[in-house]
C-alpha cells in the first residue's frame, strides 16, 4: 500500500509505504534513498528495520515492511510519525519546548489520523 497527502499548513508532502523491499518501494523511495548507498546496500539496510523515515527536501516518507496490525507495529507507525514531525519542526525552524508542545500534539495527531484512514480503507 502507498499514498500521499500534503499538509498545507506546512507545506510538506508526506509519502507512506507499507510492503516488502521490492523493485516497487525501490521505485517510490529512490528520492529519498540515503546518498551513498547503492539499491542493495539500501535494501540490507532496510531488511533490518521495523520501519524508517526519510526526508527529501519538503518531501517525507515513512516505510514499513507491512501495513500495522499488532501493537508493536503500531507502535513503531508512532515512532515514524514522531520522527515526520520532528523533520517538519526542523524545516519550519520551531522549536519544541516543554511550554510549546501542543503543535507537535497537533501535528502527530493529524498525520496519524491521515495514516488510519487509508489503513481502515484497506481493512474494511
Amino acid at each position: 500500500m502507498k499514498f500521499t497527502f500534503y499538509c498545507e499548513i506546512y507545506k510538506v508532502r508526506i509519502y507512506v509505504y507499507f510492503g516488502a523491499v521490492d523493485d516497487k518501494m525501490h521505485k517510490f523511495m529512490r528520492p529519498f534513498r540515503v546518498h551513498g548507498y547503492t539499491s542493495q546496500e539500501f535494501e540490507e539496510l532496510c531488511s533490518h528495520c521495523a520501519g524508517s523515515t526519510s526526508r527529501f527536501g519538503r518531501n517525507l516518507a515513512i516505510w514499513m515492511p507491512e501495513l500495522p496490525t499488532k501493537p508493536k507495529h503500531y507502535g513503531t507507525l508512532a515512532h515514524e510519525i514522531a520522527h515526520v514531525v520532528s523533520h517538519i519542526f526542523d524545516l519550519c525552524d520551531i522549536q519544541q519546548t516543554n511550554d510549546n508542545d501542543e503543535p507537535f500534539a497537533y501535528l502527530t495527531s493529524w498525520i496519524t489520523q491521515r495514516i488510519y484512514e487509508k489503513i481502515l480503507t484497506v481493512k474494511s
